[in-house]
């Protein structure tokens, strides 16, 4: 707990709203000023009989309870003179998907403090008995045995844990269901279909592909649960709109034709090659990417089990660009061997001949190998300033990757000097190239005017002598202290949300922790890994309506003072 919060939860209350005070509720879209507010005298009910409720979080009103439709916050203050019990009931789980009864977690708050339970809570009743019989405990393995269940209400209700993984390639993810029926046999738009599973896990905005070969991308408009739309949904049926992300509607004759999640950017037709020769999962030249799921996790069609993505678990990490460097030191004037190394600087003269017209070939990502040539300056041949040789070079390559028809069309790299060396560095940051796509970065011999790598040329070296390309890398997940050696996440290069919905650290944007969507900007063509936790008792949505329900559910209140009455006031947020 911070100080801020704890400060706040020990001052005496002062009967007034939270209006100016420092926010409790923090993250997008959170509020300090109640939306509701209710106050109600506490009386004395003997052991045996129920507490008084002060707040049913029900999306279903009462004539007999003030509701709350799941808020985001819920603050409980004693306004009055006297200790009031508050119990505040949360769902219990035996295990991830199996919910049990409601169970009260009371709290004697006294005249003047507030209390501010968590919103999204459980209670843990993992099972404290062996799953097989282990003896009596009369052995040491026995004992052992034992004591490790003893604690099994301590352990974390995780549910699924994926650490990172790459989305997948194919661009798409089963769903496990099939489409039932012949009510796709058609074109009709919008579209209401039977799935054979049951439409539990889809949800309004979902992308989903429909067949392999015609196919249809096709967007819900409604389910049986939650229907927008002005027509009737059957149960088991979702209703669609039809021909989305460069698809067009299209009869799909098969009885039990496959449902699968969209995986690749939304923002582009489905098949879209968006760099390179192959569509891959990855951001676009403006770093953006959008998709309506979270590339199939935190999906099940289950009615009652544990749903959606947790938060403050999502992290994605990016590559980092393919490379090579060319240290300086040929066999010119100023050269030496060709494998010593002259640390350069953009006063550095390149000793090239002015007026001259050299070349190198380059491979940038899925490119094939291709001549760059370039004229040096009739005064400069430093390696910066005006029409400096990196200002050369970095000209040819850019007209070279900007005109139709070249091979490094589409593609582009930056010219630098990095640690004393001549840098190329591919722009993308997509996976390592598998020989048929992906990103690397390779300088050659040249093929045309005079070859710049054969050692000869001023202080360029013989490019054999060279250092190897460097592939695109994943981001280390920590980052160690100079002093201490003890480690901590690697924040600066890693995005991550922040528990309200935003994501933030390498990229910023919006996720949804109920239907796993996303969106995005970060680093421009690149590729990423995912980490998860999802299908967990705390995932998706606010809910204290479904049957497993993930938070608060109400709020009852008594007093152990037989004679007096109590004042309790509960806000929502």
């Amino acid at each position: 707990m911070n100080i801020e919060k704890f400060n706040l939860l020990m001052m005496p209350y002062s009967g007034e709203t939270l209006v100016n005070s420092p926010s409790l509720f923090t993250g997008s879209g959170a509020r300090n000023v109640a939306t509701t507010s209710i106050t109600k005298s506490v009386s004395y009910v003997a052991g045996g009989t129920k507490s008084n409720q002060i707040l049913a979080i029900s999306g279903t009103d009462s004539d007999s309870i003030t509701t709350a439709d799941s808020p985001r916050a819920v603050a409980i203050h004693n306004t009055g003179k006297f200790p009031v019990v508050v119990m505040m009931g949360y769902e219990a789980y035996t295990d991830e998907n199996t919910d049990n009864t409601i169970i009260y977690m009371h709290s004697l708050l006294l005249p003047g403090e507030s209390i501010y339970p968590n919103m999204r809570g459980i209670i843990s009743l993992q099972s404290d008995t062996p799953s097989q019989d282990v003896g009596g405990g009369d052995t040491l393995a026995e004992a052992l045995a034992l004591s490790q269940f003893a604690n099994a209400s301590l352990w974390n209700l995780d549910g699924e844990v994926v650490d990172f993984t790459a989305p997948n390639t194919a661009l798409k993810v089963d769903t496990g269901d099939n489409v039932t029926g012949t009510e796709l046999a058609n074109t009709t738009d919008p579209v209401q279909f039977e799935i054979d599973n049951g439409h539990e896990q889809y949800r309004v905005g979902d992308y989903i592909r429909i067949d392999d070969t015609t196919v249809e991308i096709l967007k819900v408009e409604g389910t049986y649960d939650d229907n927008p739309t002005q027509e009737t949904v059957i149960d088991n049926h979702i209703v669609c709109s039809r021909g989305h992300l460069g698809t067009s509607a299209v009869s799909h004759s098969g009885s039990s034709a496959d449902i699968y999640w969209v995986v690749s950017n939304d923002l582009y037709d489905y098949d879209r090659v968006l760099s390179g020769n192959t569509q891959l999962v990855q951001t676009d030249a403006a770093g953006r990417f959008s998709t309506s799921n979270f590339f199939g996790l935190g999906r099940n069609n289950g009615a009652t089990s544990a749903f959606g993505l947790v938060p403050g678990s999502v992290c994605i990490r990016f590559y980092t660009s393919a490379y090579q460097e060319i240290p300086m030191g040929g066999t010119g004037v100023a050269g030496g061997t060709g494998g010593s190394n002259i640390p350069i600087t953009s006063s550095t003269s390149s000793m090239l001949t002015a007026s001259t017209e050299y070349s190198l070939n380059l491979i940038c990502d899925d490119s094939v190998e291709t001549t760059v040539s370039f004229t040096t300056d009739s005064s400069n041949v430093n390696f910066g300033g005006t029409n400096g040789i990196i200002g050369k070079i970095q000209d040819a390559i850019d007209t070279a990757t900007r005109t139709a028809g070249n091979n490094l069309f589409g593609y582009s790299c930056t010219v630098s000097i990095t640690n004393g060396k001549l840098r190329f560095t591919s722009n993308s940051h997509l996976l390592p190239h598998d020989g048929a796509n992906g990103s690397k970065m390779e300088v050659k011999d040249g093929a045309g005017g005079t070859n710049v790598l054969t050692g000869a040329a001023g202080i360029f070296p013989d490019i054999n002598n060279s250092i190897a390309a460097v592939e695109p890398q994943l981001p280390d997940l920590n980052v160690y202290d100079s002093i201490t050696y003890a480690t901590s996440p690697n924040m600066t290069n890693i995005c991550y949300d922040d528990s309200h919905g935003n994501l933030t650290g390498a990229a910023k944007g919006k996720i949804s922790y109920e239907t796993g969507a996303i969106s995005f900007t970060g680093l421009a063509n690149a590729s990423f890994e995912v980490s998860v936790v999802h299908n967990s008792p705390f995932s998706g949505k606010l809910d204290a309506n479904k049957a497993d329900a993930n938070t608060l559910k109400s709020i009852h209140a008594n007093t152990l003072n037989k004679n007096m009455v109590g004042k309790i006031k509960v806000e929502t947020f």
